[in-house]
Protein backbone atom coordinates (compact mmCIF):
# COMPACT_ATOMS: atom_id res chain seq x y z
CA UNK A 1 0.00 0.00 0.00
CA UNK A 2 1.05 3.32 -0.58
CA UNK A 3 -0.20 6.65 1.84
CA UNK A 4 -1.08 9.07 -0.62
CA UNK A 5 -0.82 12.69 1.69
CA UNK A 6 -3.87 12.63 4.25
CA UNK A 7 -6.60 9.66 2.49
CA UNK A 8 -5.73 6.09 1.67
CA UNK A 9 -5.10 5.07 -1.96
CA UNK A 10 -5.52 1.38 -2.90
CA UNK A 11 -2.80 0.53 -4.75
CA UNK A 12 0.72 -1.80 -4.18
CA UNK A 13 3.84 -0.26 -4.91
CA UNK A 14 4.08 -1.54 -8.76
CA UNK A 15 1.21 0.29 -9.50
CA UNK A 16 0.96 3.95 -8.94
CA UNK A 17 -0.95 4.39 -12.06
CA UNK A 18 -4.28 3.46 -10.14
CA UNK A 19 -4.76 6.64 -8.04
CA UNK A 20 -6.00 9.16 -10.33
CA UNK A 21 -3.58 12.09 -8.60
CA UNK A 22 -0.55 9.31 -9.50
CA UNK A 23 -1.56 8.69 -13.56
CA UNK A 24 -1.72 12.43 -14.21
CA UNK A 25 1.47 13.39 -11.88
CA UNK A 26 3.29 10.68 -13.49
CA UNK A 27 2.26 11.81 -16.87
CA UNK A 28 3.73 14.76 -16.35
CA UNK A 29 7.07 13.38 -14.87
CA UNK A 30 7.65 11.46 -18.47
CA UNK A 31 6.97 14.70 -19.97
CA UNK A 32 9.71 17.04 -18.19
CA UNK A 33 12.10 13.72 -17.93
CA UNK A 34 12.23 14.21 -21.66
CA UNK A 35 12.16 17.72 -21.47
CA UNK A 36 15.50 17.27 -19.20
CA UNK A 37 16.63 14.54 -21.87
CA UNK A 38 16.35 16.46 -24.71
CA UNK A 39 17.85 19.81 -22.76
CA UNK A 40 15.02 22.21 -23.31
CA UNK A 41 14.52 22.75 -19.79
CA UNK A 42 18.34 23.48 -18.35
CA UNK A 43 18.16 21.27 -14.66
CA UNK A 44 16.77 18.96 -12.71
CA UNK A 45 14.12 17.27 -10.24
CA UNK A 46 14.68 15.16 -7.63
CA UNK A 47 11.40 13.52 -6.32
CA UNK A 48 11.07 14.07 -2.31
CA UNK A 49 9.97 10.68 -0.86
CA UNK A 50 7.29 10.47 -3.04
CA UNK A 51 5.69 11.73 -6.60
CA UNK A 52 3.93 14.37 -4.48
CA UNK A 53 6.52 16.54 -3.81
CA UNK A 54 9.41 17.80 -6.76
CA UNK A 55 12.24 19.29 -5.59
CA UNK A 56 13.65 21.33 -9.06
CA UNK A 57 16.67 22.72 -10.01
CA UNK A 58 17.61 25.18 -12.42
CA UNK A 59 20.68 26.87 -14.00
CA UNK A 60 19.69 30.63 -14.65
CA UNK A 61 22.32 32.22 -17.05
CA UNK A 62 21.26 35.89 -18.17
CA UNK A 63 24.22 38.64 -19.45
CA UNK A 64 24.55 39.55 -14.96
CA UNK A 65 25.29 36.32 -13.84
CA UNK A 66 24.76 32.49 -13.45
CA UNK A 67 23.56 30.87 -10.30
CA UNK A 68 21.52 27.50 -9.69
CA UNK A 69 17.91 28.43 -8.07
CA UNK A 70 16.25 25.41 -6.29
CA UNK A 71 12.30 25.40 -5.93
CA UNK A 72 9.25 22.84 -4.98
CA UNK A 73 6.60 21.81 -6.88
CA UNK A 74 4.01 20.24 -4.30
CA UNK A 75 0.39 18.75 -6.06
CA UNK A 76 -2.74 18.49 -4.14
CA UNK A 77 -4.84 15.53 -3.57
CA UNK A 78 -7.50 16.59 -6.32
CA UNK A 79 -4.73 17.67 -9.46
CA UNK A 80 -4.86 18.14 -12.32
CA UNK A 81 -7.95 19.56 -11.00
CA UNK A 82 -6.34 22.05 -8.47
CA UNK A 83 -2.64 24.11 -9.39
CA UNK A 84 0.20 22.79 -7.58
CA UNK A 85 2.13 24.40 -5.28
CA UNK A 86 4.90 26.05 -6.45
CA UNK A 87 8.03 28.10 -4.13
CA UNK A 88 11.11 28.90 -4.80
CA UNK A 89 13.54 27.46 -1.86
CA UNK A 90 16.19 30.09 -3.16
CA UNK A 91 16.21 33.46 -1.78
CA UNK A 92 15.69 35.78 -4.98
CA UNK A 93 15.08 39.20 -5.82
CA UNK A 94 12.29 39.47 -8.37
CA UNK A 95 9.03 41.69 -8.73
CA UNK A 96 6.61 38.44 -9.31
CA UNK A 97 8.37 36.22 -6.27
CA UNK A 98 6.93 36.69 -2.83
CA UNK A 99 9.71 36.86 0.29
CA UNK A 100 8.67 33.54 0.82
CA UNK A 101 9.59 32.48 -2.46
CA UNK A 102 5.75 31.80 -3.37
CA UNK A 103 5.56 33.09 -7.25
CA UNK A 104 2.74 35.21 -8.42
CA UNK A 105 1.72 34.03 -11.49
CA UNK A 106 -2.06 33.15 -12.71
CA UNK A 107 -1.31 29.99 -13.76
CA UNK A 108 -1.59 29.18 -10.41
CA UNK A 109 -4.55 30.57 -9.51
CA UNK A 110 -7.31 27.95 -8.30
CA UNK A 111 -9.60 28.41 -11.39
CA UNK A 112 -12.45 30.64 -9.42
CA UNK A 113 -13.83 33.73 -10.82
CA UNK A 114 -12.49 36.65 -8.97
CA UNK A 115 -13.59 39.76 -10.04
CA UNK A 116 -11.28 41.80 -7.78
CA UNK A 117 -8.16 39.58 -8.90
CA UNK A 118 -7.70 41.72 -12.17
CA UNK A 119 -7.35 38.42 -13.99
CA UNK A 120 -9.12 36.64 -16.83
CA UNK A 121 -10.60 33.19 -16.60
CA UNK A 122 -8.45 32.03 -19.00
CA UNK A 123 -5.44 32.77 -17.37
CA UNK A 124 -6.07 30.49 -14.35
CA UNK A 125 -5.51 26.79 -13.76
CA UNK A 126 -7.30 24.44 -15.85
CA UNK A 127 -7.19 20.37 -15.87
CA UNK A 128 -5.39 20.67 -19.08
CA UNK A 129 -2.16 22.65 -17.97
CA UNK A 130 0.81 20.68 -16.71
CA UNK A 131 4.15 20.65 -14.98
CA UNK A 132 5.41 21.32 -18.11
CA UNK A 133 3.33 24.78 -18.92
CA UNK A 134 3.89 25.68 -15.62
CA UNK A 135 8.11 25.54 -15.63
CA UNK A 136 7.69 27.58 -19.03
CA UNK A 137 5.39 30.19 -17.37
CA UNK A 138 7.32 30.36 -14.40
CA UNK A 139 10.59 30.68 -16.73
CA UNK A 140 9.22 33.11 -18.96
CA UNK A 141 8.36 35.30 -15.80
CA UNK A 142 11.54 35.39 -14.55
CA UNK A 143 13.14 36.96 -17.65
CA UNK A 144 10.29 38.85 -18.25
CA UNK A 145 9.02 39.91 -14.90
CA UNK A 146 5.32 40.85 -14.62
CA UNK A 147 5.63 44.83 -13.43
CA UNK A 148 1.91 45.39 -13.29
CA UNK A 149 1.37 42.78 -10.98
CA UNK A 150 4.06 42.87 -8.28
CA UNK A 151 4.41 40.24 -5.53
CA UNK A 152 7.26 42.18 -4.47
CA UNK A 153 6.95 46.25 -4.89
CA UNK A 154 10.27 46.99 -4.18
CA UNK A 155 11.99 44.79 -6.76
CA UNK A 156 9.46 45.93 -9.18
CA UNK A 157 10.20 49.86 -8.90
CA UNK A 158 13.75 49.14 -8.92
CA UNK A 159 13.38 47.00 -12.18
CA UNK A 160 11.22 49.73 -14.01
CA UNK A 161 13.77 51.93 -12.87
CA UNK A 162 16.68 49.65 -14.23
CA UNK A 163 14.89 48.74 -17.61
CA UNK A 164 13.61 52.54 -18.34
CA UNK A 165 17.58 53.54 -17.99
CA UNK A 166 18.28 50.74 -20.63
CA UNK A 167 20.27 49.39 -17.46
CA UNK A 168 22.25 52.42 -16.55
CA UNK A 169 20.39 52.06 -13.27
CA UNK A 170 23.05 49.69 -11.23
CA UNK A 171 21.40 49.07 -8.38
CA UNK A 172 19.06 46.28 -9.20
CA UNK A 173 21.69 44.52 -11.11
CA UNK A 174 23.42 44.77 -8.11
CA UNK A 175 20.76 43.15 -6.32
CA UNK A 176 20.35 40.47 -8.66
CA UNK A 177 23.84 39.27 -8.97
Amino acid sequence: MILCGPFWCATDLLSPTRCPVFRAILCDWIVVSNDLNSRIVQGGIILKGDLICWLLYHLLMDSLSLSLTQAQLTFPMDYPYSPPAFRFLTKMWHPNIYENGDVCISILHPPIDDPQSGELPSERWNPTQNVRTILLSVISLLNEPNTFSPANVDASVMFRKWRDSKGKDKEYAEIIR
